[in-house]
């Protein structure tokens, strides 16, 4: 008897180790899907804030339509490593999917709508600074007809 149950409680044990080993390697390949997600987002949003900045002179609709290009290949990207990570349901990986890809698409909105907000303070700018040189450019043509008059009184 004691021999029986020495070997239940090994087997019981045994197959506790399995299913704890089993779910932090589940559990590990989740983080490191998620890792690799992050990773892949950062470097999208590098590539995407270098292309923003090399190509500033490139109108609007061309980014927009550079950036519908990208989103295709980020969800693509994203669906690999799902499926390389099999250990959780599929119907997560597809609200995953959902999820990145419009995490994607509201990242190059972001980005879009910051270039906007850029363009429309540089012109801002140009314009106040216009102004003033436009000031100064009249009180100096003022101060010169002031001298003006004040020598032609003073003769």
């Amino acid at each position: 008897n004691m021999i029986t149950t020495d070997s239940e409680i090994m087997s019981d044990y045994f197959e506790y180790l399995t299913r704890t080993m089993s779910e932090s390697f589940r559990e590990r390949n989740q983080l490191l899907a998620e890792r690799r997600k992050a990773q892949e987002e950062d470097s999208k949003q590098k590539k995407l804030q270098l292309q923003n900045g090399e190509n500033g002179k490139i109108a609007s609709k061309k980014q927009n339509k550079s950036g519908l290009l990208l989103t295709p290949k980020n969800s693509i990207g994203g669906t690999t490593n799902d499926e390389n990570h099999q250990s959780s349901p599929s119907a997560l990986h597809d609200d995953n999917d959902e999820i990145d890809s419009g995490g994607d698409d509201d990242d190059l909105k972001t980005v879009i709508q910051r270039r906007r907000q850029m363009v429309a303070m540089s012109k801002e700018l140009k314009e106040k600074r216009e102004l003033e040189a436009q000031k100064i450019y009249n009180e100096q043509k003022r101060e010169l007809a002031i001298q003006k008059a004040e020598q032609a009184y003073q003769v």
